[in-house]
């Protein structure tokens, strides 16, 4: 399939199958972040990836799905909820547009995502989760770099 069917197949989901992603894919979309266009290299965005059944399930109440839509449509039942999130985080110590790099790579994540079988939903984040112990956990947090 061509980047433009995948373009044209991709979605937002909220709701996902209770199947763990496996490793490879996870660092395959690590890996469509790290390769994303960004201002001067500067490679001002960090990740955080969730991924242990624990983990996710602290998580899952920290977020915030598509308050826009009626509950019944837009947050996903226990048996429907995400299996990993991974946070991206804009490095602010690091001078530039951030919200461009941003946005090329959530839209970097989501294809590489989709490519593999994967749906994915991009939502905002809390504050409350940016000032959890998962930013500052090494082994929930992988750094992109140059």
């Amino acid at each position: 399939m061509s980047v433009m069917e995948k373009l044209l197949t991709r979605r937002t989901y909220r709701r996902f199958a209770q199947k763990a992603i496996p490793q490879d894919v996870v660092e395959d979309i690590i890996e469509a972040v790290r390769l994303s266009s960004c201002g001067a290299n500067r490679q001002a965005v960090r990740l955080v990836v969730v991924n242990k059944p624990e983990d996710v399930a602290e998580v899952q109440p920290l977020v915030k799905w598509a308050a826009y839509l009626p509950p019944e449509q837009g947050t996903p039942k226990a048996d429907e909820m995400p299996t990993l999130y991974i946070a991206v985080v804009q490095d602010t110590a690091i001078p530039g547009d951030l919200n461009t790099d941003t946005g090329i790579a959530l839209a970097n994540m989501t294809l590489a995502a989709w490519d593999k079988g994967v749906g994915s939903c991009i939502m905002g984040v809390p504050r409350i989760f940016l000032a959890s112990s998962f930013l500052n956990s090494e082994s929930m947090t992988s750094k992109i770099a140059s």
